[in-house]
């Protein structure tokens, strides 16, 4: 009758009550911040909001300038679903992204020359990932066990590491570059929906199951005058 919700009760009385509907009342402003920087302001150690939906660092001025992203930084963003990383990084952590279960698009700068261990594993639902021509190597298990539907290797990236690709079911498009040297061992295994596969002349050495459990492929070409080093048993991969 009075818009008025009383309590708790007291020993004195139920109180004054607060007005409901007052528009008058300013929200409280959230006092948490964002994330965690080193006191120099170059390395985000971590991002704190776990309600976070979307990162564009590019639009913060601090996130704008920093060099490092630690390890694991981002492992308690629960909420996040895309990030774009400004072009100031230059190096990340191992596992600073990982089991993010709601994360789908990234984007990676051309600042970046290494993409570390781990960086996305088991982001599941990660199905669109931008990288930038730059990136010389990414390492092992970097993008293991996502939703990746196509991926472009840059032209300037020389290594592909252990099972970095490995367990991406719905991979149906794969463009290796010329310039690529090294793909490791079971770099791409377990892709199984990949229907076609063409391995750049520049490629010397392919790792053991490197293409294991790719049962639908059913064109390779290889380009090189000269087979790349690869393990004798690597055809039967390559049921059909």
């Amino acid at each position: 009758q009075n818009q008025k919700l009383y309590g708790p009760k007291t020993e004195a009385s139920w109180g004054s009550g607060y007005v409901l509907g007052n528009k008058n009342v300013k929200p409280q402003e959230d006092k948490w911040p964002n994330y965690r920087l080193s006191k120099d302001e170059k390395t985000l150690l971590a991002w704190v909001n776990q309600r976070t939906v979307q990162i564009d660092m590019r639009t913060d001025a601090k996130l704008n300038k920093i060099t490092t992203i630690a390890k694991e930084a981002f492992t308690p963003a629960y909420a996040l679903t895309s990030i774009i990383i400004s072009e100031s990084v230059t190096s990340i952590g191992s596992s600073a992204f990982s089991e993010l279960p709601f994360l789908e698009t990234v984007t990676i700068p051309s600042s970046l020359k290494k993409v570390p261990r781990g960086l996305f594993n088991q982001c599941i639902r990660l199905s669109a990932v931008n990288l930038s021509e730059g990136i010389e190597e990414i390492d092992g298990f970097a993008f293991s066990d996502l939703s990746l539907a196509k991926v472009t290797i840059p032209k300037t990236t020389k290594k592909i590491g252990e099972a970095a690709f490995t367990n991406n079911e719905k991979l149906i498009a794969l463009k290796l570059q010329e310039g690529l040297v090294n793909i490791g061992s079971m770099a791409f295994s377990n892709c199984k929906e990949l229907p076609y596969l063409e391995i750049p002349a520049s490629v010397k050495t392919i790792g053991r199951d490197a293409f294991a459990d790719c049962e639908n492929v059913t064109v390779l070409v290889l380009h090189g005058k000269g087979l790349p080093r690869w393990s004798p048993e690597v055809l039967d991969d390559f049921s059909n």
